[in-house]
């Protein structure tokens, strides 16, 4: 797999994205090698998962992203969980914008959430997000979620339980808290169990991308209104 990324193009012209789906629980760290090769390489990951865990099941096989709105429920929403522009929100945005405007997801709301820790920062959350969105010719809905003391992983489900597609950021495999890990273990072991628990958390999500954005661009310079 490495040396396909490594080769693969025509020309000058380069593929600057990974897609893939969900690994056998077997092979996790293999996989996970795999990941961090690619965000090493500078290639951006997206990793594909169906919803057969959800519990409306039957409405979020694999196929439903692609399945003309005419032979399944009409699409309504896509959660975007944002974690600032910096990382990989931008990316995230772009790909939920182009999904979007495929004529099979026409009209569809893209929704922006954030999650603070409490009631004080909710404002200028609030606010940040709205300017955002202003910026932006992707027409997103913001969302504020006040923690509440709650934990992310349930914060999650019962927000986007009801939500037709779930875009997540992932962690950078270079991330300093892989390379401090508490158990002693390897930052590979250590991003290998960070993967291994988030697939976890997030199983019984309706269809999710999970993004990995390795290129040195500014994704959200894209959409910018003019």
């Amino acid at each position: 797999m490495e040396q396909l990324v490594e080769t693969y193009g025509l020309g000058p012209l380069i593929p600057n994205t990974v897609l893939i789906g969900h690994p056998d629980e077997l092979q996790i760290d293999r996989y996970c090698q795999f990941l961090t090769f690619c965000h090493h390489s500078q290639r951006n990951v997206i990793i594909l998962r169906d919803g057969t865990n959800h519990r409306r099941s039957e409405k979020f096989p694999l196929e439903s992203v692609l399945v003309p709105p005419g032979k399944r429920h009409a699409p309504k929403r896509i959660d975007v969980w944002w974690g600032g522009l910096q990382s990989n929100g931008g990316l995230m945005l772009i790909l939920a914008y182009l999904l979007r405007n495929s004529w099979q997801w026409h009209n569809t709301e893209i929704c922006l959430k954030l999650v603070v820790p409490d009631l004080n920062a909710m404002q200028s959350a609030q606010s940040n997000l709205v300017a955002l969105v202003q910026r932006l010719r992707i027409g997103a809905t913001p969302q504020i979620i006040n923690a509440e003391g709650k934990p992310f992983a349930d914060i999650l489900l019962a927000s986007s339980q009801d939500a037709d597609f779930v875009l997540l950021g992932l962690a950078r495999p270079d991330d300093p808290m892989f390379a401090s890990s508490s158990d002693s273990s390897s930052p590979e072991r250590s991003y290998a169990n960070y993967y291994q628990q988030l697939h976890g958390r997030t199983q019984h999500l309706p269809p999710t991308l999970f993004v990995l954005a390795s290129e040195d661009l500014n994704f959200a310079q894209l959409l910018e209104k003019t």
